[in-house]
C-alpha cells in the first residue's frame, strides 16, 4: 500500500509485502507494478557503521527509493522544489529494520541519513548516479526542524567539508531557492 507523506508533497511510503514461515521471511521491497511512476535503474546496498551521517544531499535528476534492512536510520528531508506546495517544509522520520517500509524521495527534496547503530539499507535510484547532478551542503545549515541529535558523527570528507545552502544555490540555481 502506497501512502503520501503527511508533510512533503511527493514523498511517499510503501508498505512492502512480507511473507513469513518457519524458515524466516521474504520481503518484496521493490516491484515495478507497485510504483509505475518510478523505475529503479541503479540499486545500492549500504552498510553504515554506528554514528554515521550521510548528507545533506539534493539531486536534480533522480528520485531515491529507500528501505532499511537492519538497524535504524533517521531520515531528514527538506523540500527545495520551486513551486511545490510544500516548498520549505522539513520532515524527520525514523526507519527501522523491524518495521518494513519503503520511502520514495523525489528529486529536489534534500535529505540526510543518520544511523546511530550499525545499519544496512538499500536504495534505488530512478537514474544512474551522476556527480554532476548531486549537490551537498553541511548538515549544520538545515532548518531548525531537522536538528540532528548526534555527537561526533562519522562522515565522508565530501559531507564534512560541504558548503552552505547558499553555495548549493549558486550551483543548482534553477531548482533550489534559499529558505
Amino acid at each position: 500500500m502506497i501512502t503520501e507523506s503527511n508533510s512533503i508533497d511527493g514523498v511517499r511510503t510503501l508498505e512492502p509485502s512480507v511473507f513469513k514461515d518457519s524458515r524466516g521471511e521474504l520481503t518484496v521491497f521493490y516491484r515495478k507494478s507497485d510504483t509505475p511512476y518510478l523505475e529503479n535503474l541503479q540499486i545500492n546496498i549500504v552498510r553504515s557503521k554506528a554514528k554515521t551521517f550521510r548528507g545533506m544531499h539534493i539531486h536534480s535528476c533522480h528520485s531515491d527509493y529507500l528501505y532499511v534492512v537492519d538497524g535504524e536510520l533517521h531520515l531528514g528531508m527538506v523540500d527545495f522544489r520551486k513551486g511545490s506546495k510544500t516548498f520549505g517544509v522539513a520532515q524527520k522520520v525514523l526507519l527501522t529494520g523491524e518495521k518494513p517500509e519503503c520511502w520514495i524521495i523525489p528529486e529536489g527534496v534534500a535529505h540526510g541519513f543518520y544511523c546511530p547503530v550499525n545499519t544496512v539499507y538499500c536504495y534505488g535510484l530512478s537514474k544512474e548516479w551522476d556527480v554532476q547532478e548531486d549537490f551537498a551542503f553541511h548538515w549544520h545549515h538545515v532548518r531548525q526542524e531537522l536538528s540532528w541529535d548526534m555527537v561526533d558523527p562519522v562522515m565522508s570528507e565530501r559531507d564534512m567539508h560541504a558548503g552552505s545552502i547558499h553555495e548549493v544555490v549558486g550551483k543548482y540555481e534553477s531548482k533550489v531557492t534559499v529558505l
